[in-house]
């Protein structure tokens, strides 16, 4: 199993402002994928965005102290 990992952004800005890195790195897996079928190399493969833990654990505070409001 190959596991690709990017770096999460914001779901805003892929489908509010039209942000290419979605597509750009499912392209690039792709382009890499194909690579190693040329080369007779076959795999199972996936593609996870990483969510950066700072913000994860600020949105997780910020939320609970609000619902104690």
């Amino acid at each position: 199993m190959i596991f690709f990992s990017a770096h999460g952004v914001p779901l805003a800005y892929v489908e509010e402002a039209g942000d290419p890195y979605k597509v750009e790195m499912e392209e690039c897996v792709d382009l890499i994928m194909e690579e190693l079928e040329r080369r007779k190399i076959t795999n199972a493969y996936t593609l996870a965005y990483q969510v950066t833990t700072f913000l994860f654990f600020f949105f997780f505070f910020f939320f609970s102290a609000v619902d104690t409001l």
